[in-house]
């Protein structure tokens, strides 16, 4: 795997997954299922975008995605955060855009730590 990325921190990665690459894989698992848990129910079919405390939601995803190393969603997800607190609703953004970033990063980690598991070293 290289040596950095755009969209994780290897480095994070490779410290917190040391050793425990499987019960890392299962915490992203469930971040993933989370967050995509709460994008799938915040839109309505239309692409209107449901009640949602999104500077809650941003939080929590920046917060966690930054814990996992998912340092490009943390970024997003804090300019996001920032946006809401001033009462912007990120509706296209998170559709369009926010969902890719999301899905790429977790990808991305998935592989990096799946390559772990599998027996490759990583530090």
């Amino acid at each position: 795997m290289e040596a950095s990325s755009a969209l994780i921190n290897v480095a994070q990665l490779q410290a917190i997954a040391t050793g425990a690459s499987q019960l890392v894989l299962e915490i992203l698992e469930d971040f993933e299922e989370s967050v995509e848990a709460d994008l799938s129910t915040t839109f309505s079919p239309s692409g209107q975008a449901f009640a949602m405390d999104w500077r809650d939601f941003f939080h929590r995803v920046k917060g966690s995605g930054g814990t996992l190393g998912l340092v490009a969603l943390e970024a997003k997800s804090s300019s996001l955060e920032m946006a809401a607190k001033e009462g912007a609703l990120p509706t296209d953004e998170v559709q369009k855009n926010y969902r890719a970033l999301f899905q790429a990063s977790c990808e991305e980690a998935r592989k990096f730590l799946s390559a772990a598991e599998g027996g490759d070293r990583i530090c």
